[in-house]
């Protein structure tokens, strides 16, 4: 009696469309279906970090493993389905040809970047995901299972810059000193300068913190010309999207 094994639901599914490889196993006696959600971004709100999101998927990886009795191995071959994200109605892998009396496991693997626009990196290897399919019991089961499974994405290190932009800036004027500080303490957290002809870029800010530039441009004697302190500049955690590189115009 054929049966089939199907995995999905609300959130980010497994497509249909994608190839079915028939797994090399006999009797053939079942199909599974794998149905991903769309992607959850990380449980816990990470205040210095940005969270990948759908946008930055692009694709899907779901591998069929078989347990040896000890753990879940690959099969020879190794089977695996992969669901492009983009362009993509539905996200269902299907898996044909399963034998009753064996413990399956599927598992998800979602790769991209920021935008997702290639496989470059791993998006939830924190928090691997996958479902289990147990044909084991009495025969008389369904012959199409299927399950839905929700991806969670990884936290990412966030580390954002401020390219510093002096506007209407006086022929007199040399260079520039720079003196980043916390907005809320008044900490000094950088201070540096930098040559008329050059663009400064402040690099490794943190989500949840509020910033202000103290830009003084300097004569050719070394001497003040002016003082401007710049508008607070805050990367919020909680935004649905954090901005990770900005500018920042001070105009003199």
């Amino acid at each position: 009696m054929m049966r089939t094994l199907l995995i999905g639901g609300a959130g980010l599914a497994l497509t249909a469309c994608a190839p079915s490889p028939a797994v090399p196993i006999a009797p053939a006696v079942a199909d599974l279906v794998v149905a991903l959600s769309p992607p959850r971004p990380p449980l816990k709100t990470m205040a210095l970090s940005r969270r990948w999101g759908d946008a930055d998927v692009f694709q899907f990886e779901v591998s069929l493993r078989r347990w040896d009795g000890d753990r879940f191995m690959d099969l020879a071959p190794a089977l695996t389905v992969v669901l492009p994200r983009k362009d993509a109605s539905e996200h269902e892998a299907r898996f044909t040809n399963l034998r009753a009396g064996m413990r399956y496991r599927a598992e998800v693997v979602a790769k991209g970047n920021v935008g997702g626009t290639a496989p470059d990196m791993i998006l939830n290897a924190q928090e691997p995901s996958g479902v289990d399919f147990d044909l084991t019991g009495a025969q008389d089961v369904e012959n199409v299972h299927y399950r839905s499974l929700s991806v969670r994405l990884d936290s990412v290190p966030f580390s954002g810059t401020l390219e510093l932009l002096p506007q209407n800036v006086p022929t007199l004027v040399h260079r520039f000193s720079v003196d980043l500080r916390d907005a809320v303490s008044g900490e000094s957290r950088f201070a540096g300068s930098f040559a008329k002809t050059q663009t400064l870029t402040l690099s490794n800010l943190r989500a949840g913190i509020s910033y202000r530039v103290l830009l003084t441009a300097l004569r050719a004697n070394g001497k003040p010309y002016r003082s401007v302190e710049s508008e607070v500049v805050h990367f919020d955690p909680a935004a649905p999207e954090l901005e990770q590189d900005r500018s920042l115009a001070i105009s003199f």
